[in-house]
């Protein structure tokens, strides 16, 4: 990688783009320009507006010339300007224009701007709808600024937008103006800032989530390089020098700010000026800043403190302020340290780790492999050939259909211009993503080098096994400016804000679309890395938005937005050596009251920088945490900002599910997870509680190892007796009703996907007789079950769907059936007794699961071994009966056992137990021996092999009792 400054003033774009949907400003469009010297202003305003008239989003691309300006000039919401050029090109404010002398009254810069980002077209300075959280998709890239003398109060930019909005590729030339840029949002990149008062002017960015400034330079301003009220600023390989301070914090104001591989030169005045450094709110990181003729590193205004380094040329390791914490077992303190060391050389900046895009003389038109991109014609050959190029294939803007996966081949990159207007689509239904399935990605990447930039990935809401991209790419690989569609923020032709909700915002708004029945928006596995920057996933039908599992790659997320998911909105695996900046989630009242924000399974070497963690005013209910972590250690988080408008908080900023710990405040300038917090095993009293915090736990079974499985809501767990370890082990948007594990200890899963209309039930009619007994079937209408089957310790890439059919052995080792039904027709005798024609076969050939309709609501199965009894819970009337288990696995010689029975009977030994409100025990003649109290009602029980102990699921714990 090349240092940022190798960047500074380069075009990234060096040739037109040949894109028929964008608007063009050139003077075959608009004669007037012809003009060289004009003043475009109005011509340049005629022409974004009229692309937002007419199109609603999209691009207007500026060839290479120097354009004279006098007026403001709005961006509205959704439109991009792009320059291109051997040189970029560059707008001038005229020396002294009208209305650029005089503070702008009640502006945070007290300026008027060149160019203004807001979410309307407004007629004059009265309409004015500045850019706010709603703002998305608007950019300004590969432009150059110059303010010229006599115009004090002008800033070229204010920018306070939201996500997938940017400012990339510029120099500001600001003279005597007041500042480059006000009021910053999302992220920005490759910025260089020379003259005014200031480089940047900020407060709180839209809607109040962190900042990310990387690969920029500020030199030779007059008071500060930033000046920040609250602005989240995380600021990546920034280079000041010749200016008084680096950062002021306005009085008042906290700061959370993040500094990282920077270098301050000649800064006369302390580099950083903050105060209220005894609050929480206020967090400073620094890690690797170079100082040169820089004697004050920081100055604390309440205390007049300065922190002083040593030497002309010293290199800041690590600076901090703020509360801390060192681990969820200490309590947390107020501090303030520095590692610094002086050093008699000056380094090299650091190399930048964003890659730059394939030069352009090197693109090919993904029209040139037949794509269409009307959003109607089905592009998938077209798209498959591109992907498989092996070239940089550009994407005009368009909607392209796929029915199949495109996977991209080793050095392909996909480019696009803004992701709300290229885009990558299924249509609902679409019969490979359709159906009760393993994973199925809409895009997949290679294991080598890709890059995807600039474009949305469309799954639709009705193509259950869907996955918006699953990245397997190695670590110099680069996915930026990527939109996962659905939900919030999507737009199309003419309508601002597609509507999300019903009118009383309990589903979406379309009824036959259901929230996180789909698989997760980005997936990045096996191995998976690289960089990932200016993502935002707010699709509610994705199970989770972001998911990494299985890779010890490298790999960076910068300016990352995950929202309104129901389950999940980031989610890590097994996964090592990551660093997330500026990462921020949000829960939404309708689907996400009870959604994790950041959940960490067995990772280790992570870092978090500005962490924030929201949910908005209408949540009307509490959350545990902000983020939970199983056994995970070496992850350090910094800046934490855990917040919500309404009373009803995320309750701890992070809980440690192996110890206990829970970390009570919600403002941490540093957060350590050594992973010294250990599990135990259970010292088994008669009746001893494992593991807490369940919703229903059910559907247990073991390996032969012991480990026991039981499900809760979407997620399968396992649990070691051995060491006491609870870990979530498998979680897919399917519903686990019930378990076994199969002779080679391959769990087998009986799961349902919830359907959008209950015409489309398989069972049809008429009732299957097995099913006639029973009114229940009337409420399984809108669900599909099915079986799959998955190796537990790799659950994704073994997962395979089981299909019933005729069984595949005469002589099973076991056959499973349900443990218990509910027939209020008091038919159960005979359902129970009901001969299959149809199983599932397990992966092992020798264990079948009966094709039941019953499968549907069990949430426990009963082993059926040949030659032994088996015990069948009667719900509706309350009992047990016990059948003899043919060779075949057939059952018969039925008895009535005992006047008991919910959902579960099993043999322990020589004693059979039932569960039912109370555990009973009974001998093999049905006698009753005793009766044991459990803190919750018992729903599932399983036995150990020899029969001593019971593991139990109780509603919201899970038991160990022994016998």
């Amino acid at each position: 990688m090349q240092s940022h400054l190798e960047r500074r003033g380069v075009s990234q774009y060096s040739q037109a783009f040949c894109d028929p949907q964008a608007y063009h400003f050139t003077a075959d469009f608009y004669p007037a320009l012809r003009d060289p010297e004009l003043d475009v202003s109005d011509t340049l305003q005629e022409a974004i507006f009229e692309l937002k008239r007419e199109r609603g989003f999209g691009v207007l691309y500026i060839p290479e010339r120097i354009y004279y300006m006098t007026k403001t000039v709005y961006i509205p919401k959704a439109i991009r300007l792009i320059g291109y050029g051997e040189n970029r090109p560059r707008f001038v404010l005229r020396p002294h224009s009208p209305g650029f002398q005089s503070p702008a009254p009640e502006d945070l810069g007290d300026a008027h701007y060149m160019f203004w980002f807001t979410n309307n077209m407004p007629a004059g300075p009265q309409e004015i709808a500045d850019a706010n959280p709603g703002t998305f998709y608007s950019a300004v890239s590969n432009l150059d600024f110059e303010i010229r003398e006599g115009n004090p109060c002008a800033a070229v930019i204010r920018a306070h937008f939201a996500q997938h909005c940017f400012v990339s590729h510029c120099d500001f030339e600001i003279g005597e103006g007041k500042a480059g840029i006000v009021a910053v949002g999302n992220e920005m990149e490759n910025l260089s800032f020379t003259g005014g008062d200031y480089g940047i002017i900020t407060g709180k960015p839209s809607p109040g989530w962190p900042f990310l400034l990387a690969d920029s330079t500020f030199r030779g301003q007059r008071r500060a390089a930033i000046s920040s009220r609250e602005g989240g600023l995380v600021l990546i390989r920034t280079e000041v020098s010749s200016c008084p301070t680096v950062l002021e914090v306005k009085d008042g104001y906290f700061e959370k700010l993040y500094l990282e591989d920077s270098r301050f030169d000649a800064i006369s005045g302390p580099a950083l000026l903050f105060g209220r450094e005894k609050n929480a709110m206020t967090q400073v990181n620094l890690r690797n800043v170079v100082c040169r003729d820089t004697p004050v590193l920081a100055k604390l205004k309440e205390s007049g403190r300065e922190i002083c380094p040593e030497g002309k040329v010293y290199r800041v390791h690590r600076f901090l302020n703020g509360l801390c914490m060192d681990s969820p077992e200490e309590e947390p303190k107020l501090r303030t340290a520095l590692e610094s060391e002086e050093i008699d050389f000056w380094p090299d900046a650091a190399a930048s780790d964003l890659p730059g895009l394939p030069a352009q003389k090197e693109w090919i038109s993904v029209k040139s492999f037949g794509a269409v991109g009307d959003g109607k014609t089905d592009d998938t050959d077209a798209l498959c050939q591109a992907a498989q190029s092996g070239k940089a294939v550009f994407f005009p803007q368009g909607f392209y259909r796929a029915a199949d996966t495109v996977k991209m081949a080793e050095g392909t990159s996909f480019i696009g211009m803004n992701p709300v207007s290229t885009q990558l689509v299924l249509w609902d239904d679409t019969p490979a993503f359709s159906g009760f399935g393993t994973p199925k990605p809409l895009l997949e990447t290679s294991s080598g080098f890709n890059l995807v930039n600039g474009i949305g990935l469309d799954t639709a809401g009705r193509n259950p096994r869907a996955v918006g991209c699953k990245w397997i790419a190695g670590r110099n690989s680069y996915m930026n400016d990527v939109k996962f569609v659905g939900g919030h923020g999507k737009m199309t032709r003419g309508v601002e804000f597609a509507p999300v909700y019903n009118e009383s915002r309990t589903g979406d708004v379309d009824p036959d679309r259901l929230w996180s029945t789909q698989y997760w928006s980005l997936w990045i596995a096996e191995n998976g890395g690289g960089v990932f920057k200016d993502i935002w996933s707010a699709s509610s039908y994705a199970e989770a938005g972001i998911y990494l599992s299985d890779t010890a790659v490298p790999g960076r997320m910068y300016a990352v937005s995950v929202e309104h998911h129901v389950q999940s909105e980031v989610r890590l695996k097994k996964v090592s050596n990551w660093r997330f900046y500026a990462l921020q989630t949000e829960e939404e009242v309708a689907e996400s009251p009870e959604c994790q924000p950041l959940e960490l399974i067995d990772c280790e070497n992570l870092l978090f920088v500005n962490l924030y963690t929201f949910r908005v005013v209408w949540v009307a209910n509490p959350y545990p945490q902000a983020v939970l972590s199983w056994g995970s250690r070496n992850v350090e988080l910094l800046n934490v900002h855990n917040y919500t408008q309404t009373p009803y908080t995320i309750d701890n900023t992070l809980l440690e599910r192996d110890s206990g710990k829970a970390v009570l405040p919600w403002e941490l300038a540093r957060l350590m997870l050594p992973g010294t917090g250990t599990v135990k095993p259970a010292c088994i009293q008669e009746v001893t509680k494992l593991a807490d915090g369940f919703r229903f736990a059910g559907a247990l079974c073991a390996n032969k190892k012991g480990t026991v499985y039981f499900c809760d809501d979407l997620e399968i767990y396992s649990y070691e007796g051995e060491t006491g370890k609870l870990r979530p082990a498998a979680k897919f948007p399917l519903k686990p009703l019930s378990l076994f594990c199969d002779s080679e200890d391959r769990l087998v899963v009986v799961a349902y996907r919830k359907l959008p209309k209950p015409e489309q039930h398989p069972y049809g009619e008429p009732v299957p007789e097995e099913a006639r007994g029973s009114s229940y079937h009337w409420y399984m209408r809108d669900q599909a079950v099915g079986v799959y089957a998955i190796d537990p310790d790799a659950p994704e890439a073994s997962m395979v769907v089981l299909k019933a059919g005729p069984a595949k052995t005469e002589n099973p080792a076991a056959v499973y059936y349900p443990a218990h039904r509910w027939h209020d027709a008091h038919d159960f005798k005979e359902a129970v007794m009901y001969r299959y024609s149809s199983f599932y076969t397990a992966p092992d050939g020798k264990t079948l699961l009966a094709d039941s309709f019953d499968l549907g609501r069990a949430v426990s199965l009963q082993a059926a071994v040949p030659g032994e009894f088996f015990y069948a819970v009667d719900e509706y009337d309350k009992r047990v009966l016990r059948m003899h288990v043919e060779k075949d696995g057939t059952l018969s010689r039925q008895e009535d056992f005992a006047e008991h029975g919910e959902f579960s009977a099993v043999r322990a030994g020589n004693s059979i137990c039932v569960a039912d409100g109370h555990l009973y025990v009974f001998n093999e003649e049905g006698e009753e021996l005793r009766k044991l109290s459990l803190p919750e009602r018992p729903t599932c029980l399983l036995a150990s092999a020899g029969g001593t102990y019971l593991a139990v699921t109780a509603r919201g714990s899970l038991y160990a009792v022994k016998l």
